[in-house]
This record gives C-alpha cells, sequence and structure tokens, in this order.
C-alpha cells in the first residue's frame, strides 16, 4: 500500500508542476483514485480491497514562478474484508516538499501513515514525521523519523480475519 502511496504522490506532484508552469499564484489541485483489488497472496485466503486516495495539492512558485515548494494532503481510506471481519484503514499525512532552484530536495511527511482498525479496536498504527532526502523525485534516503510504529506483522493481520 505504501507503494501506491508514494507512486499516486509523485503522479499528483508531476501533474501540478505542470500545471504550475507560467504561474506565480500557489497552484492547487485534488486527484482521487479509486482501487479495488482480491489478495490471495497475504494469508492463504482471498481478501477483497477496496481503497480511495485523495491528494489535495499546492504548488508554491516564486515571483518568477519557480516551484520552490509542494504541499499535498494525502488521504486514504479504505476497507479488506475476508473470512466476513471487515478491517478499516484511515491514513492522513502532509508531505512538505522543499525545492531548491526549481529542484527537490527535501520532503517531510507529518501524520498518521498506517492507522488499521478491525472489530477489536486498532490493529496497526505508524505515525509521526519522515524526513527524507528527495532523489530524481523521489523521496530517497530517511534522515529522521520521529513517532510511533506499532505496525505489528502478517501473521497479526491474518489472524484478525478469522
Amino acid at each position: 500500500m505504501r507503494t501506491l502511496l508514494v507512486v499516486a504522490s509523485f503522479i499528483t506532484l508531476a501533474l501540478t508542476l505542470t500545471l504550475s508552469a507560467g504561474a506565480t499564484p500557489p497552484q492547487h489541485s485534488t486527484v482521487t483514485t479509486h482501487n479495488q483489488f482480491i489478495d490471495t497472496g497475504t494469508c492463504g485466503f482471498p481478501i477483497v480491497g477496496d481503497y480511495t486516495l485523495t491528494n489535495d495539492n499546492v504548488a508554491l512558485l516564486d515571483a518568477a514562478g519557480t516551484t520552490t515548494g509542494l504541499q499535498i494532503h494525502e488521504t486514504t481510506v479504505g476497507a479488506l474484508t475476508a473470512n466476513g471481519v471487515t478491517l478499516r484503514e484511515h491514513d492522513q499525512e502532509n508531505v512538505h516538499i522543499d525545492f531548491v532552484d526549481g529542484v527537490p530536495v527535501l520532503s517531510t511527511h507529518v501524520g498518521t501513515f498506517f492507522h488499521m482498525v478491525g472489530p477489536d479496536g486498532t490493529l496497526f498504527l505508524v505515525a509521526g514525521q519522515l524526513v527524507f532526502e528527495v532523489v530524481n523525485g523521489f523521496d530517497g534516503p530517511l534522515i529522521t523519523v520521529h513517532g510511533v510504529d506499532f505496525g505489528g506483522d502478517v501473521a497479526t493481520f491474518c489472524a484478525a480475519f478469522t
């Protein structure tokens, strides 16, 4: 799921930067994607997924129209269902990308990166702040991390559906 979010974020980044070419005021855009799938490999039984990802974006520009920053508010809402049990996920994070001479150099993610709730309450929770060096337009090496990581494991995840 994290890979999907990263790919969607950078598609949104490319769209936002394209829309901002030649303009000085901040450029606003929203991109929403819907993803339905069946996972048959993780737990040995089919898990049906239904997710919606929304990115609200603001590109910040200097007087010459050069991008100086990008702000992305990502919201992921979804459900995984198997064996009559539904796990719900609701993640929200703000991503601030700093630019130098129009090139992204630093990416700061703040929020709830992974929050999954089952019938008995919170199953997984990963939240806090992640700061990455940006390499070739993507999050590169992790510089700092602060927060909580109750990420669990595959056995815990699969057991939640029983």
